[in-house]
């Protein structure tokens, strides 16, 4: 899935004077995890905050949270694989 690319402090990504086009997959699932619910006017539900996690403990209902988000997102979740040095995740999105 292509679309405009953010840096690594989420501002717009530019190349030779424009706008970076892009596989934003990795970037949206990045977003989605770290975007806490209601921070998004349109989907206030969207979001797994996941930075509460950090340092705290990893459980049965962080996995379900981001399953849940993923899903709702149209992300086909084919594993998911959570561990105190972060997590892993395969899968794509529906139709891409």
């Amino acid at each position: 899935m292509n679309d405009i690319l953010l840096n690594n402090d989420f501002d717009l990504d530019f190349e030779n004077g424009d706008l970076k086009i892009g596989n934003s997959k990795n970037q949206s699932i990045e977003i989605l995890l770290l975007s806490a619910q209601g921070e998004w006017k349109e989907h206030p539900e969207a979001g797994a905050d996941i930075k509460r996690a950090k340092n705290g403990v990893i459980d049965q209902f962080l996995e379900r949270n981001i399953r849940v988000q993923l899903e709702a997102d149209n992300f086909n979740l084919d594993k998911l694989t959570i561990s105190e040095n972060g997590f892993q995740i395969t899968g794509d999105y529906e139709g891409i």
